[in-house]
């Protein structure tokens, strides 16, 4: 019980987009929306411990997949891991964010076997276009040190 309450503190109104890619995607465990830097911003019914877990690998992945285009022009938009068990689909959803003040986000889906892999693709696009404008967030500011700030 005690982990249904941290759910319920955390929430949303993103998360309940989120929760509803999950119910109409067959096969669909987790969704998660982070912020390019690892933290998470919205979820699907999941613990927040495993919410942050994702952001990071998710996040861990992308720049690995960066890595290995660096001197390439253009962006990486989607990593994708197979497993036995499913797949975890990563998708750049930064839109247009040029300004360096801002973090672009990323969208996650952790499917199982049963799951569609055109289908959760074509959903995931559909989403980030549908919340385009929503999905820079700013940088984390550290504060000054000294005078007790």
């Amino acid at each position: 019980m005690e982990t249904n309450r941290l759910i319920d503190e955390d929430r949303t109104p993103l998360d309940g987009l989120l929760t509803d890619l999950r119910s109409r995607v067959t096969g669909t465990e987790h969704v998660l929306l982070a912020t390019g830097d690892g933290l998470k911003i919205a979820w699907s019914e999941q613990d927040t411990a495993e919410a942050e877990k994702l952001a990071a690998v998710m996040t861990g992945l992308l720049s690995l997949a960066r890595g290995a285009f660096v001197t390439s022009p253009g962006g990486v938009r989607q990593v994708v891991v197979e497993h036995d068990a499913g797949a975890l689909f990563v998708m750049s959803a930064e839109g247009s964010a040029a300004d360096p003040r801002l973090v672009g986000t990323l969208l996650g889906v952790l499917t199982t076997e049963r799951a569609d892999p055109g289908e959760v693709g074509y959903e995931m696009k559909k989403l980030i276009k549908a919340l385009e404008e929503h999905l820079t967030v700013h940088t984390r500011q550290t504060q000054p040190s000294g005078r007790g700030q």
